[in-house]
């Protein structure tokens, strides 16, 4: 009886062990597919990463290429465009819930505000991004916690072929936010979203309105009065 329970622990353990082998090996595209797909959902639009390299071992990585594509009825652009973005993962977490980041840094992020027959890309994004945490933040994945998230040395380029021919360009103010998620024992990738694009959205109003949009005519006006009241609070 002995030799049989102990045989049972040593296959038991080989499974936890081949278990874990394959989630670290495949870590990289499990968290780049995550991201597509969750970030395409929440968004309404296309999100895409070029490549993720996580270490199975410290947690840290860092993701390349990522992409928020402009939403229908605006320019053939993306909206948002961070080239490059370091984290690291608890990696004790990945198979708890919550799942804990550590850290994420984006650095030198590019947001293309840009002005339209339905009114800005930017806009729109937030106005898709409230209606599907409102109903569907249980499909989206996850809970997570975030405990510091950086926006560095960002830019804001405002255009729109009726507004501006070459477009504006601002600094983005940078943005900290600390433990998301915490208080409430993790939240869904949805929740997360929906919390960074309301404080992002601020910075990015504030960029904006650094421009003095004002001072280009009726429209312009038109434009200024659209950003004072774009972004809820939280």
């Amino acid at each position: 009886m002995k030799r049989i329970i102990l045989i049972g622990g040593v296959i038991v353990v080989a499974i936890v062990v081949v278990a874990g082998f394959l989630l670290y090996s495949s870590l990289d595209a499990i968290v780049k597919a995550a991201i597509e797909q969750i970030g395409s959902d929440v968004t309404g639009t296309q999100v895409r990463v070029k490549d993720v390299d996580i270490s199975p071992t410290s947690g840290e990585g860092a993701l390349r290429g990522f992409r928020v594509t402009n939403p229908e009825g605006f320019e053939d652009e993306n909206a948002f465009q961070f080239d490059r973005i370091t984290m690291k993962l608890d990696l004790a977490t990945l198979a708890a819930d919550p799942v804990v980041i550590e850290e994420i840094v984006v650095q030198g992020p590019r947001i293309r505000y840009e002005f339209g027959g339905r009114g800005t890309n930017v806009g729109t994004i937030q106005e898709n991004v409230e209606g599907y945490s409102s109903g569907s933040e249980s499909a989206a994945g996850p809970n997570i916690v975030i405990k510091n998230l950086y926006f560095r040395d960002g830019q804001v380029n405002v255009a729109g072929a009726k507004l501006l021919k070459k477009g504006l360009t601002a600094p983005l103010p940078n943005l900290h936010m600390t433990d998301i998620g915490t208080a409430e024992g993790g939240v869904t990738p949805a929740v997360v979203t929906k919390k960074v694009m309301a404080q992002l959205g601020r910075k990015v109003t504030t960029a904006v309105g650094s421009l003095k949009l004002d001072e280009a005519g009726e429209l312009g006006e038109k434009a200024t009065e659209k950003i004072k009241g774009l972004f809820k609070k939280d």
